[in-house]
């Protein structure tokens, strides 16, 4: 079903983006449009651009909300911005998540419904509406938002101010990296909810673009809605747009999953298939994250919970329970690979659906995994307590503000010590050597996101970019091209990154590229 959500994902790619695609996926995009698929990179971004101008008609229309789209100044808020944050690269995208979601009219949300702190299920009840289809795409894109975007659908509300915000921004206006001063902006944004509480996530946001765990409680402000219980739909959709490619973070994409079950008809084809594709394309990008075991419960649940004719349409009538039950099972068993921190659970919930289909064919089958959960029981134990130490999605700030347990030069040095221990590959993943793999995907898949998930809260750490870019290196040229390149926006003054990315270029015969890239 990869060319399903590839279908569905690609419409809120924009084209500055085409080239974080992997080369896999620009060959899938090609392919599809009958088009060659030879060429280095460059030569294929440049042909799917070419491609893609010409099926829009020479370009796509301002997003609503713009100043462009509306005919005026769109409304700012006034926040202190951080002139080192990374440039907004998914504000663009909005447009189009709103065009493949047709709207839901806001329905009246009760206490039961609201997202309680701390609790990533998120809201359960409301009325589902038509499909929905709030997919980024596959790849990772540049850090967001170095200033607050105006959200398509939310009413503007003015500036909030108090004694205790006042105190706060003077000493965000002596020291932009008082992260303690950010926090009580954060806080009191959760306090006082939307809509008035929406400049201040707006402007914690702008200073700290990749902050996944204020785009939680952003989100989940925005679904819980008014006081009144009002919900805007567009305002949801559009902060997941935002926020999404850029903060791999299980807790916050399983707020997505559940906003994606509350506002489609599991009822129907279409609203499954939406469903559907939000869940294979969240566990395929925070799958192997220890905090996904909820994700992964949520998803076989589900599966198993859904029509069979509509979770596999392509397969004949008699044949779709069938065709559904392999689906489950290959879900379970892709999660029991992994360490989560819900691998007991999974296991049980495994072993139950094996003997529930067949007695006689559950022993082989558990016989077969069970050696791989011990395996992966013991690699948790460790994992745990590296996972522990973290903080996912915090903050941002610069090497050598502060030394306690939750500074970035702390969290740095607990970072390292999870990246090492995922890179020293402690299940002995092997790689399939005759298919021309480096290394096993699942390990590439598992320290890629340890480094994404460090550069959430230290993408000023330029080592770090440079380490991540490093070990990309060893296993694929065009993604570490890739790191660095979002390294020299995230940090454009860093004469060390522009350096490394010249050094890549070189060593790949391009002068000429080399010195465009040490510019």
């Amino acid at each position: 079903h990869g060319r399903y959500r590839r279908t569905m994902v690609e419409p809120l790619i924009e084209h500055r983006l085409l080239k974080r695609l992997r080369v896999a996926e620009l060959k899938e995009l090609l392919e599809q449009r009958g088009l060659s698929t030879e060429g280095i990179k460059d030569e294929l971004v440049a042909r799917l651009e070419e491609a893609r101008s010409a099926e829009e008609g020479g370009g796509a229309e301002p997003a609503v909300g713009t100043p462009a789209a509306e005919g005026g100044d769109a409304a700012a808020v006034e926040a202190p911005v951080d002139e080192g944050a990374p440039a907004d690269a998914a504000a663009a995208q909005v447009e189009e998540v709103l065009e493949a979601s047709p709207t839901i009219d806001p329905a009246p949300t009760n206490d039961s419904e609201v997202f309680e702190p701390g609790d990533p299920a998120g809201a359960e009840g409301g009325e589902p509406g038509p499909a929905q289809e709030i997919m980024p795409d596959a790849a990772d894109v540049d850090v967001v938002a170095s200033e607050p975007v105006s959200l398509p659908s939310a009413a503007p509300h003015p500036p909030v101010s108090s004694a205790k915000l006042d105190r706060a921004r003077a000493r965000i206006q002596a020291n932009r990296h008082d992260l303690d001063a950010w926090e009580v902006i954060f806080t009191d944004a959760q306090t006082r909810g939307v809509p008035e509480g929406r400049s201040l996530f707006e402007e914690v946001l702008a200073a700290h673009p990749t902050a996944s765990r204020v785009w939680r409680a952003y989100a989940e402000a925005e679904i819980a809605g008014d006081t009144g219980g009002n919900r805007d739909d567009e305002a949801v959709k559009a902060i997941f747009s935002r926020c999404l490619l850029s903060c791999p973070s299980a807790i916050l994409w399983r707020s997505y999953t559940k906003y994606m079950e509350k506002t489609n008809d599991a009822a129907t084809e279409e609203g499954v298939q939406a469903i559907k594709a939000a869940f294979e394309y969240t566990v395929d990008t925070v799958g192997e994250d220890v905090e996904s075991g909820p994700l992964w419960l949520d998803y076989v649940t589900f599966l198993k919970a859904a029509d069979p004719a509509h979770v596999c349409p392509d397969a004949k009538a008699e044949q779709a329970e069938s065709a559904r039950m392999q689906e489950v099972r290959r879900a379970y068993q892709r999660a029991i690979s992994i360490p989560t921190n819900s691998i007991d659970a999974l296991y049980r919930e495994y072993d139950a659906f094996e003997h529930g289909i067949s007695a006689a064919l559950a022993k082989p089958l558990l016989a077969e995994v069970k050696p791989q959960v011990d395996v992966v029981r013991a690699a948790l134990k460790e994992r745990k307590k590296l996972h522990d130490q973290l903080i996912v999605g915090g903050l941002a700030g610069p090497p050598g503000t502060s030394k306690d347990d939750k500074s970035p030069d702390a969290q740095a040095k607990a970072w390292r010590a999870m990246i090492a221990w995922e890179r020293s590959n402690p299940q002995k993943l092997a790689p399939n050597t005759e298919a021309g793999e480096m290394a096993h995907p699942q390990l590439v898949a598992r320290v890629a996101l340890a480094y994404d998930q460090a550069l959430m809260s230290l993408w000023n750490f330029p080592d770090i970019w440079l380490e991540f870019a490093a070990w990309q290196e060893s296993i694929d040229d065009e993604e570490a091209k890739a790191v660095l390149q979002r390294a020299r926006d995230a940090l454009p003054d860093c004469l060390l990154v522009h350096l490394a990315a010249a050094d890549l270029v070189e060593a790949r015969g391009d002068a000429a590229a080399a010195a465009a890239a040490a510019a």
